[in-house]
């Protein structure tokens, strides 16, 4: 950041808040402050950096290969999934001329799909502001990139969806789920499944109790995504901060961000009264 043309003040912090994917930049609006094409691509390799596995980065410090990311198949599906994602925004961008320079449309896009992915949620424009449905895709894809082994789970997902589809046409056959090379047991797909069950159950009660405090939906929408999946950056009346929304609305996502950091389960089994039980 330094050599790429901020002050060591200001570089310090903003190394600070990317490598750490905490995103709580210095400035109002963000690293849109800087104005610098070059500190934006410095920030998108190292918002991956820190949300890769680094059980990797470690291991290729052992081995001195770049092929240990790309034999990793967590790895090349998250990769598959931000580029998918950054070509959807990228694409629907064009359609509605939102930009004049194509190459500032690509890397708009593809900083805001990683920083929103990696639970960064640092900005470089306004993305609230994108026309159709790109605001909301946003917020989802944090909400993907906010679980725990949201790259895994959504990988098993996926296995688990087809074989439920080849049971359909060959009932006798055994399909096993696989990750990679890896056959998975019944109780990893279960838990995954059940995982995904109460984080969309709980997702819209919580949803729900923010209407019900007299929030727009899509204030309500941007605000508990944006919680629960601890990016920060949001879209609605909370697009810029959180200052204005009533106390109980910050009450419920007070809870929501503990609940996202803790992973779900962590939370709510303090409501289970068999967890009080001697």
């Amino acid at each position: 950041y330094w050599i790429a043309g901020l002050s060591f003040f200001d570089a310090l912090c903003e190394s600070f808040s990317t490598i750490s994917t905490g995103g709580f930049s210095i400035h109002d609006n963000s690293l849109a402050y800087h104005e610098n094409v070059a500190v934006n691509i410095i920030t998108i390799v190292f918002m991956l950096i820190g949300a890769i596995n680094f059980s990797l980065h470690f291991k290729f410090l052992q081995e001195k290969k770049l092929t240990i990311y790309f034999k990793d198949v967590e790895f090349k599906g998250y990769l598959f999934f931000l580029l998918g994602s950054t070509l959807i925004v990228c694409i629907t961008l064009l359609l509605y001329n939102y930009y004049e320079d194509t190459s500032i449309t690509f890397l708009d896009a593809l900083f805001t799909v990683v920083s929103l992915s990696t639970t960064t949620g640092l900005t470089v424009t306004d993305f609230s502001q994108w026309p159709t449905f790109l605001p909301y895709f946003i917020m989802i894809i944090a909400m993907i990139g906010g679980c725990s082994g949201s790259t895994s789970g959504g990988l098993l997902l996926r296995a688990q969806g087809v074989r439920e589809l080849r049971q359909l046409i060959h009932p006798k056959a055994v399909f096993p789920v696989k990750l990679g090379s890896r056959v998975l047991s019944e109780d990893v797909a279960k838990a995954i499944w059940g995982f995904i069950a109460i984080f969309t159950l709980l997702f819209v009660f919580l949803l729900l109790v923010l209407l019900a405090t007299g929030l727009d939906f899509s204030t309500a929408f941007g605000a508990l995504a944006a919680c629960i999946s601890n990016a920060g950056a949001s879209i609605g009346g909370v697009a810029n901060n959180f200052e204005n929304i009533n106390w109980a609305s910050k009450w419920v996502l007070i809870f929501s961000m503990l609940t996202g950091r803790l992973e779900i389960f962590t939370i709510l089994v303090l409501f289970m009264p068999s967890f009080w039980r001697r």
